[in-house]
């Protein structure tokens, strides 16, 4: 019943934000989170996945009033990873900036994400904000500082890689 105060020396601390897979020589980052890990949230975070895209819906229109060159566009991704036997998808919200407010092209997120649909090549979404609220709902959403990348050379995009066509044909899974 005593207080516990911990002394961490920072100058004798390092960070290794790359990942040395022990199955591939290959270094990169890997994020270690699943979906189903996720339905576990309780406040507003940043986390970080690794996971197919299963869909990817037309550009709409943001809030024109604040920022006129944003859109936003919903994503399903997923990753295998399951809750009671059931394969968990997750809903994303994605925002992105045209290449300038007047233009009519779309912006390099989209594109890139409708590519990995296409190819079923993993990706690795870096900091995605998630959050539930009082109702009990998750959402899910890019933020501006949102970094997608390819991860088709990490362990986990391997084995997603292997097992795409699989798990995108899955049309029992929860959201």
């Amino acid at each position: 019943h005593t207080p516990i105060q911990t002394s961490i020396q920072l100058h004798e601390t390092t960070f290794a934000p790359l990942l040395n897979s022990k199955e591939y020589d290959s270094c990169g980052p890997e994020p270690v989170a699943t979906i189903a890990e996720c339905a576990g949230l309780t406040t507003q975070q940043f986390f970080d996945v690794v996971a197919l895209v299963k869909s990817v819906s037309a550009v709409r229109s943001g809030r024109q009033e604040h920022n006129p060159g944003r859109v936003v566009f919903d994503i399903e991704i997923m990753d295998g990873s399951k809750i009671d036997d059931q394969v968990r998808t997750m809903p994303l919200t994605g925002w992105a900036d045209r290449p300038s407010p007047s233009s009519t092209d779309e912006p390099e997120k989209w594109v890139f994400l409708n590519e990995a649909l296409m190819t079923q090549q993993p990706v690795a979404f870096f900091r995605i904000k998630g959050a539930q609220d009082g109702d009990g709902k998750y959402s899910f959403t890019t933020t501006k500082h949102t970094t997608i990348v390819t991860a088709a050379e990490t362990t986990k995009g391997r084995r997603l890689t292997e097992d795409a066509t699989n798990l995108l044909a899955l049309e029992e899974t929860v959201s």
